[in-house]
């Protein structure tokens, strides 16, 4: 028995250790990483199970889940707002092309509540991945539309239509932007980085954009109730799932080398299509706060779907810059992805 708890307990912590190993050299450390809830209740239950009955092997869950509190902090937040003054407010949203094809609503109804949304609220910056924009449209001059509020705009399509509508990812600001550029970091149109430094009265901090590699994930996938069709699913989701972590992996490590040059604190916004158990989601934290640990109220989940449970849109802060409040907006139910928020203060 002892060595079967000896087993057990030293799997686990090798799930643990898996988000400190990039995908790129061993795919399979980022499927062991989304292992790490299941491996916490599996160690809580079988810890709580060996007390009352007074077993003495008690003390290898009892280990683990101790390492596991390491991950607590990532799983669910308490904090009270911070009341400050010249706060610098942040918006990120995915905002899924804004509903523009005809199976996503009708009659556009969601699209014009999407951007209304975003339009009228007073955020300082709004950072929008699957941004689209068609000008000259009653409903889709989304950059006319927003920019009323935020003049000043980065926008980068990366794919152009035939009727002149334009994929990307977007940045506006109510502060002149001094600097603009982005990251190629993807062969596909729908994954890019934008960043734009913005100067607030004195001050200037650098936004990030990030939309990383998706899951590709189709949720049909994971209800289907055929045998053959299941076994077939597995294994595309296994293939899908094995992409994206390398991809993923190697994506966030060009973004590490690129944030650490920044001569400006920074903000990093947007859909990292991780959980926060992740390569990727750790790698960002040897370099920045997350705002939703440091500020965040409850699981804060952002995926609007049947995987309810994924937190996968995030923001970040460097030195420089204090947090005072982090906010998920899920009352906002327009796309798949739940809007995000934070108050900054620049120091």
């Amino acid at each position: 028995m002892k060595v079967i708890f000896r087993f057990l307990s030293g799997l686990s912590l090798m799930v643990f250790a898996s988000i400190f190993i990039s995908p790129k050299v061993l795919w399979i450390s980022g499927l062991f990483s989304l292992m790490i809830p299941l491996v916490l209740a599996v160690n809580t239950i079988l810890l709580i199970y060996l007390v009352v009955r007074g077993s003495r092997y008690f003390f290898y869950p009892l280990a683990v889940c101790i390492v596991g509190l390491l991950f607590l902090n990532r799983t669910v937040a308490i904090h009270n707002v911070i009341e400050a003054d010249h706060v610098l407010k942040v918006l990120s949203y995915n905002v899924r092309v804004f509903n523009v094809y005809s199976h996503l609503n009708t009659d556009f109804v969601s699209s014009r509540k999407t951007i209304d949304w975003v339009e009228n609220r007073d955020d300082d910056i709004k950072c929008l991945q699957e941004f689209y924009v068609q000008p000259g449209s009653e409903i889709f001059s989304t950059i006319k539309a927003i920019s009323k509020k935020n003049p000043y705009y980065h926008f980068e399509p990366t794919v152009t239509n035939s009727k002149g509508a334009q994929f990307g990812m977007a940045i506006f600001s109510k502060y002149p932007i001094i600097h603009r550029g982005s990251l190629q970091v993807s062969e596909s149109p729908h994954n890019s980085i934008l960043y734009a430094d913005v100067v607030k009265d004195e001050d200037t901090v650098r936004i990030y954009n990030v939309h990383l590699q998706s899951m590709s994930i189709d949720e049909q996938q994971l209800t289907n109730s055929n045998r053959e069709t299941i076994t077939n699913n597995l294994k595309q989701l296994v293939f899908q799932l094995k992409h994206g972590f390398i991809r993923r992996a190697a994506q966030i490590d060009n973004l590490c080398k690129h944030l650490d040059r920044s001569p400006y604190p920074v903000i990093l916004t947007g859909d990292l299509n991780d959980m926060p158990y992740s390569y990727s989601y750790q790698k960002l934290k040897k370099y920045l706060h997350s705002s939703f640990e440091n500020g965040g109220r409850g699981f804060g989940f952002t995926f609007n779907g049947r995987m309810f449970f994924l937190r996968i849109d995030n923001q970040f802060y460097s030195e420089g810059v204090t947090l005072n409040e982090f906010e998920t907006h899920r009352n906002v139910k327009y796309t798949d992805h739940f809007p995000i928020s934070a108050d900054y203060s620049l120091e």
